[in-house]
């Protein structure tokens, strides 16, 4: 359904005027930065990208959509979203690289997501997935272990996911 989509979501984004999409910050143009109806809030801005990166991952073109969720990381560096956003695109690829880049984001993703959050769960999620799939299931079970073992309990839900990620193929 969502590449069926895609098309759609792609004309709706290339439809909104270009200075509607820039953020504003100083970088941007004069003419946006001087006027205050041309210009957007960063937040927008994220949103307006995110929005066309999952259309050209949906429609195909992944190389296409992480290199603009690199650019929305770049722009937005405090953003969890845009740090979530590009480890999930590079996860997605089917080389080692990408796995190894994926792993690496979500180490971002982690250290700049409060501690035993949404996000961070998500993100320890997503490296210890990472580790598994570069063959360093050790790592990977060691990290697990270390997360449930630690206090404060962590909750079911993110301990069912962790141990299900290095579980066994068959146990899965």
């Amino acid at each position: 359904r969502r590449a069926a989509l895609a098309p759609l979501a792609l004309s709706l984004v290339a439809a909104v005027p270009e200075r509607d999409k820039r953020s504003a910050t100083p970088s941007s143009s004069d003419a946006v930065a001087s006027d205050p109806r041309g210009a957007v809030s960063p937040v927008a801005f994220e949103l307006w990208a995110a929005v066309e990166a999952a259309a050209l991952e949906d429609s195909g073109q992944q190389p296409a959509a992480i290199a603009l969720w690199r650019k929305i990381a770049a722009a937005s560096p405090q953003s969890g979203a845009a740090l979530q956003g590009l480890a999930e695109a590079v996860e997605r690829g089917g080389r080692r690289e990408d796995w190894q880049a994926a792993l690496d984001q979500w180490r971002r993703v982690a250290a700049k997501s409060p501690p035993r959050g949404d996000r961070w769960f998500r993100a320890k999620l997503g490296a210890v997935q990472q580790l598994v799939r570069l063959d360093q299931r050790s790592e990977a079970e060691t990290l697990v272990r270390f997360l449930i073992e630690s206090p404060p309990a962590i909750p079911a839900v993110w301990r069912t996911r962790l141990e299900a990620a290095v579980a066994p193929p068959g146990k899965r």
